[in-house]
């Protein structure tokens, strides 16, 4: 896990940050799998209450694929939908790729209201988004 203010490795039993003391977030949670390094949103919405959280998060994440899973997001306002598109193309930049999984169809409206849709690259679930990239999940 990593903290969501200083970007620093915790190890999972810690409620807070050994070098800056922020307690440690529970609307986003991290890990990493077979080099791919995946952002989960941990709450129902995604909105400018925590968009903060999630750029930070991101702004120290130096894996080329990076994976979003919005499964349990079930709300999402412009400001959480122009953070994925920020977040997008900050990696188009710096050549990582970034893929969300588990859009569900209100989120999807949402996106499609906006006009961003052909931005991102979304899958189902995080085994299709592996499969994209040539990743073999067990």
């Amino acid at each position: 896990m990593f903290c969501g203010h200083c970007g620093h490795h915790i190890p999972d039993t810690n409620k807070f940050c050994s070098r800056c003391g922020a307690p440690l977030s529970m609307h986003f949670a991290t890990s990493e799998d077979k080099d791919v390094f995946i952002i989960t949103a941990k709450m129902d919405t995604l909105d400018y209450t925590n968009h903060g959280e999630m750029i930070s998060i991101f702004g120290r994440v130096m894996k080329k694929k990076i994976l979003v899973d919005l499964s349990e997001v079930r709300f999402i306002d412009s400001v959480g939908i122009g953070t994925l598109v920020t977040m997008y193309y900050k990696t188009n930049r710096t050549k990582q790729e970034i893929k969300v999984v588990g859009v569900n169809p209100n989120i999807m409206n949402s996106i499609k209201a906006l006009g961003v849709d052909n931005v991102f690259v979304i899958h189902e679930d995080k085994e299709h988004a592996f499969a994209d990239w040539g990743v073999t999940t067990i």
